[in-house]
């Protein structure tokens, strides 16, 4: 947690300085909200937020932030996992069903495109569209985000190695992450598959089970198997699959890139 006069958190979702030098050019459309004691920050609308009596912060009338999480919209966040219950299944009939709903539809594509095309053409700045795609949205499926960047990354996490020939036919360059871990496609097929057509960026080190659940020799181990295979031929950044999470040790983490180095070297 950042203190109040310190860089501040940043979030897609809530409006919140990523430092404190955002604010210099229109100081006068941020406020100080603090989500109820756990995160100093100034957003754009403070009206947005209602904090209610067991603690939740309701942003927008519809998204939940718990009363021990720091993100939104997702249960348990910043909580330690509740390993002694089966995790809530997936109906997958229903997000099946509006999947199709949500689709858009043939008018609403054109426009988007048309818009994108417009917005390119306008600045050779990098520009990050969020939540273009269906939005599908669940573990160990398709992301619930596209992230298109037009200065030609794609991102999109999840379980898209069936995908990976669209990305390549769109003419991306980079795909992030590298998400081997979903799905049943190994770190190696995405490597076979993106061969010298496509930069590679993540993948490094499993962040769902090895990096919070392995040792450091663990960690050490699968970065020198990973790495080369993906580094191997074109281009690759390094980095995890995903975010790494608060409760990450940090000797984990200096042996995650500590390893890295060793191997790119």
């Amino acid at each position: 947690m950042s203190a109040a006069n310190g860089p501040r958190p940043s979030s897609s979702n809530t409006g919140c300085l990523e430092n404190e030098d955002d604010d210099e050019d229109e100081p006068e459309r941020w406020h100080p909200f603090d989500f109820n004691g756990r995160l100093p920050a100034l957003v754009q609308n403070p009206a947005s937020f209602q904090v209610r009596p067991d603690g939740v912060i309701v942003q927008h009338g519809t998204s939940l932030m718990g009363p021990d999480a720091h993100v939104f919209d997702t249960p348990g966040a910043g909580q330690v996992l509740d390993l002694d219950h089966d995790p809530e299944l997936f109906d997958l009939a229903a997000a099946e069903e509006n999947g199709r709903k949500s689709l858009p539809a043939p008018k609403q594509v054109r426009a988007q495109a048309d818009y994108c095309a417009r917005a390119r053409a306008a600045t050779e700045r990098a520009i990050m569209f969020t939540g273009l795609g269906p939005w599908f949205g669940f573990h160990g499926g398709m992301a619930r985000f596209s992230m298109l960047c037009l200065t030609q990354p794609e991102h999109s996490c999840g379980a898209i190695y069936d995908l990976l020939d669209g990305v390549l036919a769109a003419g991306f360059d980079a795909l992030n992450p590298v998400q081997w871990s979903a799905g049943s496609a190994t770190y190696r097929q995405w490597k076979d598959k993106a061969r010298g057509r496509l930069t590679l960026w993540g993948g490094g080190v499993n962040t769902q089970t090895t990096l919070p659940f392995g040792r450091v020799a663990d960690i050490e181990r699968e970065v020198r198997q990973v790495v080369p295979c993906l580094a191997a031929a074109s281009g690759y950044v390094f980095c995890a699959i995903h975010n790494l999470l608060a409760e990450i040790p940090p000797e984990k983490v200096i042996a995650l890139y500590r390893t890295a180095k060793n191997v790119g070297n």
